[in-house]
């Protein structure tokens, strides 16, 4: 009787235990917000919802707000820093509100190494007169978090530790604790250096590609391509491919699709020469949009768009997934894409 309790009682939880094993876990999750400038999914569990788009190019980037933000222990001097951002595309930061200002340094506050370091900002007062303004776009600010007193006619804005990333004004030439914070909008992508490819290699999306753009970049091909084309980049949108894409064969292809159809310019290159090109789509002077090819600084081709159009949902591939990659035959470096020109 006693024994078959027991039995019983052992059957009972073992089926309890495996009733709890396969439901959802009774996890409390945290509240999800979705993101103004969310075009994907993520899946967690099994179960899929909107993911905050990702800043892709380089490890370290931080998204938040339509914006990419890395932040940057390694003392430099304020050009420096500025050169360093420039390199992967960004800039030093220019804080617009007091949320900005805020999650900047709840983010330092959680990353610094404690010792010290203090971290530039894009403010620069070029006269020296205590009028900062923003480096990056020459305007004066209109949100600002300086501690009392500041600025004082120090050249260069930065967030001091010791007065909890508040701002004041320093002169670098004897202040040499800095950090940095980079920026960067979303519709920029760069990689400073060798780009590596790989077949089908999806690397970043964009909501939106404006009816003026530039992608730039360098490249050098090493080895003799007979026969057989290797892709370098495609920026792809579904049904509207080639907005523009380069592949290499005997030379290289030149992607577009140009008033509704798709329109492909040839360049002949030579083995083992570096070659800077300049891929873009802008409007001059009389309003027209053109789109135009630069080859080490001189122009190869344009044409004149009678119907600029502008996409949606548009991805880069490094390299596309239907021919060869490029990366046995040279080398592509310096990579810029910049998805909307009138930002």
């Amino acid at each position: 009787m006693i024994y078959s309790i027991a039995i019983s009682f052992l059957i009972a939880l073992s089926t309890l235990a495996l009733g709890a094993k396969n439901s959802a876990p009774l996890t409390h999750l945290r509240h999800r917000e979705t993101d103004p400038f969310s075009t994907g999914l993520m899946q967690e569990d099994g179960f899929k919802s909107a993911a905050a788009p990702e800043c892709k190019g380089q490890l370290g980037w931080v998204y938040r707000n339509g914006f990419c933000y890395m932040f940057s222990s390694y003392h430099e001097t304020f050009l420096k820093a500025e050169e360093e951002c420039n390199k992967v595309g960004g800039y030093l930061a220019d804080v617009l509100d007091d949320d900005e200002s805020n999650w900047i340094k709840s983010v330092l506050n959680v990353i610094n190494p404690k010792d010290g370091t203090d971290y530039w900002l894009g403010g620069l007062d070029a006269d020296r007169d205590g009028n900062m303004y923003w480096m990056t776009t020459g305007n004066p600010m209109t949100f600002h978090n300086f501690i009392k007193d500041q600025p004082d006619g120090n050249p260069y804005a930065h967030m001091d530790f010791d007065q909890g990333f508040a701002w004041n004004a320093k002169d670098d030439a004897n202040d040499k604790d800095n950090g940095f914070v980079c920026k960067r909008p979303l519709h920029i992508f760069a990689i400073n250096g060798d780009v590596s490819l790989i077949k089908g290699n999806h690397v970043w999306s964009t909501s939106d590609w404006s009816d003026e753009f530039k992608v730039e970049y360098d490249v050098i091909v090493n080895k003799e391509l007979s026969g057989t084309w290797a892709s370098l980049f495609h920026v792809y949108r579904w049904s509207q491919s080639r907005i523009p894409s380069v592949i290499v064969g005997e030379y290289f292809l030149i992607s577009y699709r140009v008033n509704g159809t798709e329109y492909n310019t040839e360049y002949n290159y030579e083995l083992n020469k570096d070659y800077h090109f300049e891929i873009s789509q802008q409007r001059n002077s009389n309003g027209e949009a053109v789109y135009s090819i630069k080859v080490n600084g001189e122009t190869f081709h344009e044409i004149v768009i009678t119907t600029p159009v502008k996409y949606k949902n548009v991805q880069l591939y490094l390299s596309d997934p239907w021919h060869d990659t490029f990366e046995p035959f040279g080398k592509l470096s310096n990579l810029k894409v910049n998805a909307d020109l009138t930002q």
